[in-house]
């Protein structure tokens, strides 16, 4: 899972549509539903069902969506604090306090 395919179920989730939301983001129709599938086996589970042209949410779904706008909320925050080089050594422990306590590792 990468932040790329979260931002492609996020805005199609809000468009439910695969046209708008390729020309929204800038991709071929074709690597929308590839994002979405690749995002789909990572997580065993359909997050998407497909009625006529639109998209709906499944349960699955409905649960990833604010886990993923949160998980994109916090990139970017990430990102606009290193970019003005607030990210200091305090903070880069906490974040690194946390991953430690997760059942993964963060690879960078």
């Amino acid at each position: 899972m990468d932040l790329k395919q979260l931002k492609t179920f996020v805005v199609l989730s809000k468009n439910k549509n695969y046209t708008r939301t390729a020309d929204e983001l800038g991709y071929a129709q074709s690597s929308i539903s590839a994002q979405i599938q690749q995002l789909e086996q990572e997580l065993s589970t359909k997050l998407l069902d497909r009625i006529g042209k639109k998209v709906f949410l499944t349960e699955s779904g409905e649960q990833l969506l604010p886990y993923a706008i949160e998980m994109l909320a916090l990139a970017s925050t990430i990102r606009d604090k290193l970019v003005s080089g607030r990210l200091n050594k305090a903070s880069e422990k906490s974040l690194a306090e946390v991953v430690d306590k997760r059942p993964y590792q963060l690879i960078v």
